[in-house]
């Protein structure tokens, strides 16, 4: 089932601005939603970094 044309005609009546980061947004013939724009970020690549990367230094307390 092809959702993207309700999600983009939901974001439009609700004043939204959209845009897709992982997957595209397609139509009912399967191409993708040109007017949304995208930034091809995987998803699975972000996740694996971020649990990678060392955590923030902790600041202790002022005074102690």
């Amino acid at each position: 089932m092809k959702l993207g044309l309700g999600i983009v005609a939901k974001a439009k009546a609700d004043k939204l601005k959209m845009m897709t980061v992982d997957d595209r947004l397609v139509n009912g013939l399967g191409k993708p939603i040109e007017s949304v724009p995208h930034m091809g970020i995987s998803a699975t690549t972000s996740a694996s970094r971020w649990a990678t990367a060392s955590p923030p230094k902790s600041r202790s307390a002022a005074g102690t």
